[in-house]
């Protein structure tokens, strides 16, 4: 009943933790720089549209933004000159370490022709890297670069679909070529226009973008260094010749991760069996509750580490008796983690213990000790 007990607040744990934290963890801070203007585009022009992109940023809700106004204010105060816009990601992670933010954005407006166009980019100022990029184009005047562009970009940017761009009805107009009598008094004809294509054209990424909060589910295999011992001891029990053992199981992992990094899994497994002339010595289901950190979130490649306990339930052989729980740690890195499906390699090491008896003592066995682990990951 203990045991039963133990496992059903590690499983209300994991439920209730993850709802509790998602409403409380803090947006990453972030701040939008001034876009350089190019072309056609003044600097008056270029410091407008910039305000209007940090508007509708700050309208998809995903990041703590400071205020553009408070932002030039602070970076006067640091001598950091907001005269000449940034061009470059070292300007950007400069002007986010006097702020104090995590994420810094910035980029360009430029018009050829009767073509705006937008190229906007996030760089963690932690890391040095960028992790988000977008362009998008309109054509038409400065009044749909300010109405429509802004919004547009800042959609892709975060990854969200961007806003459908509307029209106002047609304003009612007399129409002379509907009256066949002169005399006839002038009817007015109104109606919206038909339907046109967004003359905006923004790559809007399918999969939602990484860096925020959301489930995480790993699937895979895993070697357990620590089985061969526990092989051994069966075999010296029943007096029998040594068998292939292969020391891999499945293992499957579920967690959320929040936008800043942290994450919290819960762990099932690797899952083992020995057999001896067909008949079931041992079985082996790890339990185990961890909480970790992944170093880049928005990246496709971030690696990550993770600490916390296991629990071995084991059942077989007479001599087969009852389980320690013990620490965990682990390190891993995840690949392709804007992608549907991704893949991960991790190395662990977990110190639970199992006891095996004999006839007159008890020896205490790590059944996992270093686990390598591959897994796909979605």
């Amino acid at each position: 009943m203990k045991l039963n007990g133990w496992l059903a607040g590690c499983i209300g744990a994991l439920v209730a933790l993850p709802l509790a934290r998602a409403q409380e963890a803090d947006k990453p801070a972030c701040a939008v720089l001034t876009f350089t203007g190019r072309g056609n585009v003044s600097a008056s022009d270029a410091d407008m549209l910039s305000d209007r992109f940090a508007i509708e940023f700050d309208k998809l809700g995903q990041y703590k933004l400071i205020a553009r106004a408070r932002m030039k204010d602070i970076l006067a105060e640091q001598a950091f000159s907001t005269s000449k816009p940034c061009a470059a990601s070292e300007c950007a992670v400069e002007a986010g370490q006097m702020l104090g933010v995590r994420y810094m954005v910035y980029g360009s407006i430029g018009k050829i022709g009767e073509i705006y166009s937008i190229n906007s980019f996030m760089v963690d100022v932690e890391t040095a890297l960028q992790v988000r990029s977008a362009t998008s184009d309109t054509r038409g005047g400065i009044e749909d670069a300010l109405t429509v562009l802004m919004a547009a970009n800042a959609a892709e940017l975060l990854g969200k679909e961007a806003p459908k761009k509307t029209q106002a009805p047609r304003p009612a107009v007399a129409d002379e070529s509907r009256r066949e009598d002169p005399n006839e008094p002038m009817t007015m004809h109104g109606g919206s226009p038909p339907a046109a294509r967004s003359p905006y054209s923004p790559r809007v990424p399918a999969a939602e973008s990484p860096g925020t909060d959301g489930f995480r589910f790993a699937l895979g295999l895993t070697y357990m260094s620590g089985l061969t011992e526990v092989s051994d001891f069966i075999f010296d029990e029943v007096d029998a010749e040594d068998e292939l053992v292969v020391p891999v199981g499945l293992s499957f992992v579920a967690g959320y991760e929040f936008s800043h990094g942290s994450r919290i899994a819960f762990d099932l497994g690797p899952a083992a069996v020995i057999l001896l002339n067909s008949e079931l010595e041992y079985w082996d289901v790890p339990l185990g509750l961890s909480y970790g950190f992944t170093f880049i979130p928005a990246a496709s490649v971030s690696p990550y580490a993770r600490v916390g306990f296991k629990y071995h339930i084991v059942g077989g052989g007479d001599w087969v008796g009852d389980s320690t729980p013990g620490f965990f740690v682990a390190a891993g890195i995840e690949f392709a983690r804007t992608k549907p499906v991704g893949f991960g390699l991790e190395i662990a090491y977990d110190a639970s213990e199992i006891n095996l008896t004999e006839s007159y003592w008890e020896e205490g066995v790590r059944p996992g000790q270093v686990l390598v682990s591959a897994r796909a990951v979605f």
